[in-house]
């Protein structure tokens, strides 16, 4: 049985970076949107468990966004906050 892939995004509201930690390592696509469903960003990165991947997000302007992170054709989202 699969477990899924559990996230934690803090702090939320935030100002330029995020910090993203997972319960299970892999390689994970990390991709951001705005509610309008346009990407923004795309990333990938090859996350530890209990690593602490920080996404720096200074060049969002104050808004809402859909975080998706992909791992082992899980997918999760995530609405976040840029405030500043």
């Amino acid at each position: 049985e699969e477990e899924n892939v559990t996230w934690k995004v803090f702090p939320n509201p935030f100002s330029n970076r995020v910090q993203i930690n997972a319960t299970k390592a892999g390689l994970t696509l990390i991709q951001v949107y705005d509610l309008s469903g346009k990407l923004l960003l795309t990333e990938q990165r090859n996350i530890a468990i209990g690593g602490h991947e920080i996404l720096d997000l200074t060049l969002l302007p104050s808004g809402e966004y859909i975080l998706r992170l992909t791992q082992n054709g899980k997918v999760e989202e995530q609405q976040i906050l840029v405030k500043y």
